[in-house]
Order: C-alpha cells, then structure tokens, then sequence
C-alpha cells in the first residue's frame, strides 16, 4: 500500500479495523521487546536469585536513558502525524531529518555519561546489596547497545506516524527471535553468565535496527534523510516537547521511582528485589501489549484531530480502550489465579515463591485500570495537549506512587511497598476519568459547532 494511501485510511475506515490494524504490529512489536527483557530474566534465573535480583538494580537506568529515545521517537511521531494529516509532506521530512540528528547526538552523549557514573549510581541505589556485582557485570556491556536501543524506539515510533506499523513489528521481532537463540548460547554455551545475556541482547537489537533503517532508505518511506534538514527548527522543537515530553517524563519518573523502590527492597534482601523484578517481567507481558495499543492510536487520533475530525478522535479512543481492557483482565487473572506458576517461570528459589505469591497479587489487584489510563494520556500527546499529557504522564509514578510508598513502606513494611502500587493505580485512573470528561464536552462542542456551519 502506497504511503498516502496509508495515511487516507485512518479518516476513512471503520474504527475497531482501523484500530486493530495499526494496533495489531505495534502489539506484536511491544509483545517481541518485552521477550527481550523476559528472555533474560528466564535464563539469567538459572544463575541465582542474586542474578535477578541484579537484572532489576539495572533496569532502572535502562529506563531512564531510553526515556531520551521515547522524547524525541514520541514527539516527532506526533508532529510528523499532525503535518501528514495537513497535507504538510515538506515539513514532516524536516522534521525527519532533525530528529535523526538529536537522536544521535543524545546517544553517544547518554553512553559517556553512562559508562563513567555507572559503578557510582549503582553501589547508591543498591545499598551495597549482594547484587551490585552481578548488576555491573551486565550494566557496563548493555549501556554500549544504548545507542542501538535508542534509534529503534525513535525508528519504530515515526514509522507508526507514517502508517506502516509492520515495519517496526518486524524489527522488533527479527531482535527477539535472534536474542532467544543467543541469550542460551552466550550465558551457558561460551560460560559468560550475565554477561553473556547483555552481549546477546546488543547484537539482537543491532540487527533489529538495520531492519528498520533499511525501510527509511528505501523507495516505500515519505520520509527521507537530508543533511540540509538536520538542525531542528524552533516550532519543530516545541512541537516534539509538548508531544514527547510526557511519555518522556513517564518514563522518568518510572526510572527514579525504581531505583527508590529497588533501594527500599535492597534493605529486605535479594528475595525483594527479585519477586519486584519477576512481578515486572510477567507484567510485561500484558503492559507492553497495552503501550503498542497506544502506539496504534496514537497516529490514528492524532490525524483526526489534524484533519478536525474530533468524533473519530473520540471513537478511536474507546475502541483502543476496549482493547487494552481485554490484555489488563488477561494479565490480572492469572496473577490473581496462579501466582506462584507466574513466579516458577523465573525462579525455583523456595523463598521467592512462598514470599512472592501473595505479593503478586497484592501488587496487581488495580491491574484492569491501567490500560485506560495509558489510552487517556496516549490521547492528549497524539494531539498536542502538552500540559493534560504531562500531569497523567506522572500521576502515577510520581503524584500518588512516590508518597504512598515512602509512607507504607513505613507503616506497613515490605507488603506497604507492595500494597503502593494499586494504590496509586486508583488515583491515576480517576485523574484521567475527570480529564477527559472534560476534554470529551470540548471535542462534542466543536462537533456541533461545524454541523451547524455546515
């Protein structure tokens, strides 16, 4: 399908189809990266509670760093939508190319940084924690691959914008497939332990990413790369703020409230912090699968709202909600059901079962909510709504979460950390409720203002 023939879909077809079929790769793509981090959690848990345990001290600055690739990915694919969908082709590929060059910049920059203040951040949030050791071993590998990770997320991102999710849903998963069969043969086959998972992981995103950049190069992409375009003009800048700045800032605060939480686990043992990483690991299953959803929506909603057609904006926003609800309910079942086969898929440790069962399901109890909170603040960066985006982006993590567990974690204990994550998955729904009631009365206003005009 020809690319403007691609873009005229999302203002002509049916919404659950039209949903479904931008969802469809995006879901497959998330599902395939959350196999990345699954996969080694699976294999590295041969190795030892301590080995999870490290997984999860890093998994934070992960977070942290490629929430850089989520600012410029997010808000460039919501600018580029926003110009397709006013027939503004020029500026979509300047656009294009200026975010290619702040991408690369960001991401030789993040390494250096990363690989100096590594040993440093990681002995400060894990309290000199028995799995520091395991948890450099992997860090000063994986941050060599923050460059690669960085361009797939931006890559996938715009290639969604321009309405060819599949391209991304192919890289992601020609990465995963290869990590799969790399991940046994690095840690076990050449004896390199944890080492070998993150060395595993960098060539299987290396080969992911030229997948998808051999799309922007070829004849099927409107964007195209141009040295001519490569300083970001100022528009362009606050355009990708407003849109990008609340996944980025999500994405942020998720990162400093890890390592805070990771630091309030380290002081229980490794047992803590591996039934925290195992509880996130299973999740993903179902979470990442909800964030494609979003992606799908998001170049969906954002055209409509670029063309004014604001009732299709509101259709596309309960139909992407339906969806997320069927992979919350999905995941929260099987917690709820059987935890404890959730926490053998990762973990033989006897301590890490009988703590981590019940803790499980106390983590989880708010699952079913998620998913329309991540729709709602999906829909205010898909059509510009900086300050809407940036509230829901953190009220989560930061508004309810950060509070709730420093005073639970005092009051309550371990399971207070635990008993943290419903509570603040209550709050963030209800914010997002109040402001899209108030947005939905805006979109019903317009729409009835043009059928009077016309």
């Amino acid at each position: 399908m020809k690319a403007k023939q691609r873009l005229q879909r999302m203002e002509s077809q049916k919404m659950l189809p039209l949903i479904l079929s931008f969802s469809l790769p995006s879901i497959i793509s998330m599902t395939a990266m959350a196999l990345y981090n699954i996969v080694d959690t699976i294999f590295v848990g041969r190795l030892g509670t301590n080995a999870i345990a490290g997984l999860t001290l890093i998994m934070p600055l992960q977070m942290f760093m490629l929430a850089f690739g989520l600012l410029l990915g997010v808000g460039a694919a919501s600018y580029i939508s926003r110009n397709f969908g006013a027939n503004q082709y020029e500026k979509a590929n300047h656009v294009f190319s200026s975010t290619v060059f702040m991408g690369a910049i960001l991401g030789v920059t993040i390494l250096i940084v990363a690989v100096i203040y590594l040993e440093p951040l990681l002995l400060f949030i894990g309290r000199n924690s028995e799995a520091t050791p395991q948890a450099m071993d992997y860090g000063l590998i994986i941050m060599f691959g923050i460059p690669i990770f960085l361009f797939n997320m931006m890559f996938s991102q715009i290639a969604r914008a321009e309405g060819n999710p599949n391209i991304a849903m192919n890289s992601q998963l020609i990465g995963t497939i290869l990590n799969i069969i790399l991940d046994p043969i690095f840690i076990f086959v050449f004896k390199l332990g944890i080492k070998g998972a993150a060395i595993a992981t960098i060539i299987s995103g290396f080969v992911g990413l030229s997948v998808i950049a051999s799309y922007f190069i070829g004849p099927n992409s409107h964007l195209k790369f141009s040295i001519k375009n490569i300083i970001p003009r100022r528009d362009e800048l606050i355009e990708i703020g407003k849109a990008g700045v609340p996944s980025f800032t999500r994405h942020i605060a998720a990162s400093f409230v890890a390592m805070l939480t990771n630091g309030l686990l380290a002081g229980y043992g490794a047992f803590a912090l591996a039934i925290m990483g195992i509880n996130n690991r299973f999740i993903m299953m179902f979470f990442m699968p909800m964030i494609g959803t979003g992606q799908g929506f998001m170049p969906i909603a954002g055209y409509n709202y670029g063309a004014k057609n604001f009732g299709r904006v509101k259709e596309a926003f309960w139909k992407a909600t339906m969806v997320v609800s069927v992979f919350c309910l999905t995941g929260w079942t099987l917690v709820e059901l059987f935890p404890e086969m959730c926490i053998r898929i990762f973990s033989q440790d006897p301590v890490v079962i009988s703590q981590g069962k019940s803790s499980l399901r106390l983590i989880n109890a708010m699952l079913p909510l998620i998913g329309f909170q991540i729709i709602g603040s999906t829909l205010y960066q898909a059509i510009g709504n900086g300050l809407a985006g940036f509230v829901l982006s953190i009220a989560r993590q930061v508004i309810a979460f950060l509070p709730i567990v420093i005073l639970f974690n005092y009051l309550f204990g371990l399971s207070g950390i635990f008993l943290a994550v419903p509570a603040a998955d209550i709050f963030a729904a209800a914010l997002t409720a109040l402001w899209l009631r108030f947005t939905f009365r805006q979109f019903q206003e317009k729409i009835t203002v043009s059928a009077s005009a016309g």
